[in-house]
């Protein structure tokens, strides 16, 4: 019986060193041979991916490139923007390798809109790190655009990061897997939408939800067998980089939400993960989140690798 496997893919595998549209694309070719040692004839896969690096970027060519005739953009229809880039990228490497192993290619991608609350308190204190790193901050840019930035290794802009309370396309994507799609969808978190009960329409809103929150809601809502979540380390650790670091290996949802409620886990890196998998184990009980990196994927279908967070030990 095929296993029903969801992987959210960061940005940051994406856009690795060279920023250009070849080299992202050069990156993707060697991400698809690593996601396709999940057989997609064996497997139904949904691959989510971030955008964080990507859509900073064409966020500063829109200001930058901005003219009376030419004005800039929303950070709403920047994120979309990139989910069909970024999304005709992997659907492109995916059915070339697919192609290569004689498999029929049938991979699709869907631009996904996310539904948020207009009370969150993201909008009010927004912590989601976008675009490249400065030394030091362009005091026209700080002023004219009135954005607001953070000081983490260089300075970084951060814009408003809401809890995703439901995946409007999710119906579309769940009948894409059951005919045989590999489906691509909820790029970057998705677009933001905030929704008017009184006129009974959908308003776009500026932000950038979290990608693994967003993979665990269309994991929860499609109830898959497992959830990968790929980041920069083959683990999980508890106290990173100190002196007294402690790998996980497999941990029960219990114990990780003890963890997260004492404070172990960095806010703007692993701590999203460890959030995604409490809240999709929760849901979905019989199933397990392995947290690991890119490199491990391949192994994943061999042996244990990473951090496997199950509901019990």
């Amino acid at each position: 019986m095929k296993k029903r496997i969801v992987i959210a893919l960061g940005g940051n595998a994406i856009l690795d060193k060279d920023a250009s549209e070849i080299g992202q694309i050069e990156t993707i070719r060697d991400t698809v041979k690593s996601i396709m040692s999940l057989d997609p004839s064996q497997n139904e896969i949904v691959i989510t991916h971030g955008n964080g690096p990507q859509v900073g970027n064409l966020l500063l060519q829109q200001i930058f490139g901005s003219s009376e005739n030419n004005p800039t953009l929303s950070l709403n229809t920047c994120v979309s923007m990139t989910q069909g880039s970024i999304g005709n990228w992997l659907q492109n490497e995916i059915t070339n390798e697919m192609n290569r192993e004689n498999l029929e290619p049938k991979v699709v991608v869907i631009p996904t809109r996310v539904l948020v609350s207009s009370d969150d308190h993201a909008f009010v204190n927004p912590e989601k790190p976008i675009g490249p790193f400065y030394k030091e901050l362009v005091s026209d840019e700080k002023e004219n655009h009135q954005y607001k930035y953070f000081e983490d290794r260089g300075w970084r802009r951060v814009v408003a990061s809401p809890e995703p309370l439901e995946i409007l396309e999710i119906d579309a994507i769940g009948k894409m897997l059951e005919n045989g799609y590999i489906v691509i969808c909820g790029g970057g978190g998705g677009t933001a939408y905030i929704r008017d009960s009184y006129q009974n329409t959908l308003i776009p809103t500026d932000c950038v939800i979290d990608k693994d929150l967003v993979a665990e809601k269309i994991a929860s809502n499609l109830k898959a067998d497992v959830l990968i979540i790929l980041t920069g380390v083959n683990n999980v650790y508890l106290n990173y980089k100190e002196s007294n670091e402690t790998i996980l290996k497999k941990v029960s949802v219990k114990e990780l939400r003890e963890y997260i409620e004492e404070g172990k886990f960095e806010s703007g890196t692993i701590l999203p993960k460890v959030k995604a998998a409490v809240n999709f184990i929760n849901n979905n009980p019989s199933s397990q989140v392995v947290i690991t990196s890119l490199e491990n994927v391949r192994e994943i279908s061999k042996r244990e690798v990473g951090t496997i967070v199950v509901s019990e030990l």
